[in-house]
């Protein structure tokens, strides 16, 4: 299967669940749960679950920008909101620590 096919299947999938319009910040929490499944995997060097988490990956980042295409109404609670700002604070970190290692940035 190549990947127009892939992606116009997993669209298909959210469609039919009446998801391809559904809130894209429910997704991203999806996809920070199949990250972390992800790195669970490389931590433990655990192929299988390495190659299941980047499909299940692949299909969360279909389904979410399906959803914004869609012009999906997007809203975060409280807790969702706390979630987004993490993520987003640990990207920065992440960030910093990639120039550091890489362009000896500090």
């Amino acid at each position: 299967m190549n990947n127009t096919e892939l992606e116009n299947k997993v669209q298909q999938w959210f469609v039919d669940r009446n998801l391809h319009e559904a809130n894209p910040v429910k997704q991203f929490l999806k996809l920070m749960e199949e990250s972390g499944e992800l790195f669970e995997g490389i931590a433990k060097d655990k192929s299988e679950l390495i190659y299941d988490a980047l499909g299940d990956i692949q299909v969360v980042l279909i389904g979410l920008e399906q959803q914004i295409k869609n012009g999906a109404q997007i809203s975060a609670n409280q807790q969702e909101l706390e979630l987004l700002l993490m993520v987003s604070s640990l990207g920065n970190i992440a960030q910093k620590l990639y120039a550091h290692v890489c362009h000896n940035e500090t």
